[in-house]
């Protein structure tokens, strides 16, 4: 059911803009058809959560999330029953990977094609993701527009070719995260 341009279903509830719901009413017609995917089973509920709704990009039929949004869901979804495995920090503004042959072998598989922790690294370099080299968050990784309950800011965040003959920039400066408020659904709210 339409509800202004909220759409509230038994499995899922989406942001949409009223010019979608002739397309949105078709695929609820007919939900198996070739030309539609269901929709709610690609999204996770748990995004509801936040004060900033996750709304992936439509592409053919088909949700194209770029490596910082699948990464973003990674992290919420995992974010209960596999937080020893992976999670935002506690400040919200950086991920840490605690255990690489759980993540490589239970999470990744789910949400990415790759099977080698370099390649995951590798494309977190590509999107200017940073290490963290010292302080209290030593060997975790972050990005300015990569912050917990901020979903929307992952679509920014652009893949940056290098040349093949340029290494990756080593950055000495690590942050300070914990001199500032923590990012999350509860710090947004509070206004």
């Amino acid at each position: 059911q339409f509800q202004g341009s909220v759409y509230s279903g038994e499995s899922c509830k989406l942001d949409i803009a009223p010019a979608a719901k002739i397309a949105y009413d078709n695929i609820l017609k007919n939900p198996f058809s070739p030309k539609h995917t269901n929709i709610c089973t690609s999204l996770s509920t748990k995004f509801e959560e936040s004060d900033e709704k996750f709304s992936p990009r439509l592409l053919g039929g088909k949700f194209n999330e770029s490596f910082p949004e699948k990464l973003y869901r990674l992290l919420i979804e995992t974010a209960e029953g596999k937080s020893e495995i992976v999670s935002f920090l506690p400040h919200g503004r950086a991920f840490a990977i605690y255990q690489e042959h759980s993540f490589m072998t239970d999470i990744i598989p789910k949400y990415f094609n790759l099977t080698k922790f370099s390649s995951f690294l590798r494309q977190l370099r590509l999107y200017e993701f940073k290490k963290i080299n010292d302080g209290p968050d030593v060997g975790a990784f972050y990005h300015s527009k990569f912050l917990l309950g901020m979903p929307r800011l992952c679509s920014e965040i652009k893949r940056v070719p290098q040349s093949k003959g340029s290494p990756a920039k080593n950055v000495t400066f690590s942050p300070n995260f914990y001199s500032m408020p923590p990012m999350g659904t509860n710090q947004l709210t509070k206004t």
